[in-house]
């Protein structure tokens, strides 16, 4: 047998198991055989959904499917849905993941966090809770973060919350065996976690930004994730997720101040941190809109990924692309569910987004070099970050020149 078929199947193996483990040609039929399959190829899951997402999936799982072959060897796919906010959901996204996680090669599927929203008793909140995720049942290597109304401490219910072991219990114990948790499981500030993809030489790092709008990341939350990075080697690459990462100090979205804390903890921290991988991207949800933007650290443009919410119309006014105007989004159509399939090359340093239901596909380059430029004059012909429209010699400043400024 070639030694590279040899290597290429046992990376296939590492790719789809999560482990470093090494493999002898007599062990890899019975590792593969281990491998938890969805059998049918998501047939029963695809029949079981409506004919429109049927005809529409047709078309879309090609695309997903074609960006997400030509990533391996130098990248790795998943699927992201965030702020599903049961029980305005049609419960759709475990039947649609059943079908594009078999369909399109996506190697595992994240939830972002607001899987329900809040009840006025923590029973209800916890029913909700399972009744999401068991609907998920059969998705194969998924993972979840908890947002700011999955421990029902918000609006009227503030005083209901769930515990810390009934979070736990409902959703993290689903997968907590295949993950790098920060400390143990249960207190407030350890639901953070990494996921190490080998193959790809990628780590996925999980942060908690609270179980209630009135949560600050800690400095030991913000400190584990830079020693996550810092021991990662050169030739990896690094992505953060959390629910909450408000951009707002940039000009982009909610400007709260408790909420553009944590982005801000997250940003800071990645700016303080001395690593030497590579840091493609954060991506998060909250927002119920999408967009995207950049920060700088160590000399790079490092993007910002914001997925709308997987939930259709409610009595919130949902928004599905960057300008943040309303989309409308009931149930009877595809846009009554929102996923992302998302595609990461490593070797090109692209990102290609293939958007499953309301909204668009989007594609974010990474690694840029910061351009800094000095400000000898007064200049009026720009666009800063933060509305302004002149800079003054001397100053620094976010901003987009023109050409002919």
């Amino acid at each position: 047998y070639e030694e590279s078929s040899v290597q290429a199947i046992a990376n296939a193996i590492r790719a789809k198991n999560e482990s470093t483990a090494q493999y002898k040609l007599a062990e890899m039929a019975a590792a593969i055989s281990a491998i938890p399959e969805d059998t049918d190829g998501g047939a029963a899951a695809f029949a079981a959904l409506p004919a429109y997402w049927q005809t529409y999936l047709r078309g879309k799982i090609k695309t997903a499917a074609e960006r997400c072959a030509n990533v391996i060897g130098h990248g790795d796919s998943f699927a992201f849905c965030t702020d599903s906010h049961y029980p305005t959901n049609t419960l759709y996204a475990g039947k649609l993941l059943r079908v594009l996680m078999a369909q399109t090669g996506a190697g595992m599927a994240i939830h972002g966090g607001d899987a329900i929203s809040d009840s006025d008793t923590a029973e209800t909140a916890l029913s909700r809770l399972n009744t999401f995720f068991d609907s998920w049942a059969g998705v194969i290597n998924w993972y979840a973060i908890p947002g700011n109304h999955d421990g029902n401490s918000n609006s009227s219910s503030a005083a209901h919350p769930l515990t810390a072991d009934q979070y736990y219990n409902a959703v993290y114990a689903r997968f907590a065996g295949r993950v790098q948790q920060n400390g143990a499981f249960g207190t407030a500030s350890q639901f953070d976690y990494y996921i190490d993809r080998p193959a790809a030489k990628i780590r996925y790092i999980l942060l908690f930004t609270g179980f209630s709008d009135s949560y600050t990341m800690t400095d030991a939350q913000v400190a584990w994730m830079q020693a996550r990075l810092a021991e990662l080697a050169s030739d990896w690459t690094a992505v953060i997720i959390s629910h909450q990462h408000i951009n707002g100090y940039a000009g982009v979205g909610n400007t709260d101040t408790n909420r553009d804390t944590n982005g801000k903890a997250i940003q800071e921290g990645i700016q303080a941190a001395s690593y030497t991988c590579t840091v493609a991207c954060c991506i998060a949800g909250h927002q119920h809109r999408d967009y995207t933007t950049t920060f700088t650290a160590h000399g790079v443009e490092i993007p910002l990924i914001v997925t709308t919410c997987d939930a259709y119309q409610g009595a919130l006014d949902w928004r599905t692309n960057e300008s943040g105007t309303s989309s409308l989004r009931t149930t009877g159509a595809v846009t009554e569910n929102v996923l992302d399939i998302f595609a990461i090359d490593t070797a090109a340093k692209q990102i290609y987004i293939t958007r499953i239901g309301a909204g668009q596909d989007r594609a974010v380059s990474y690694g840029d070099a910061q351009t800094i430029y000095t400000v000898t004059a007064n200049l009026s012909n720009v666009t800063l970050t933060g509305g302004a429209s002149t800079v003054t010699e001397g100053g620094a400043y976010s901003a987009t020149v023109a050409a002919n400024a």
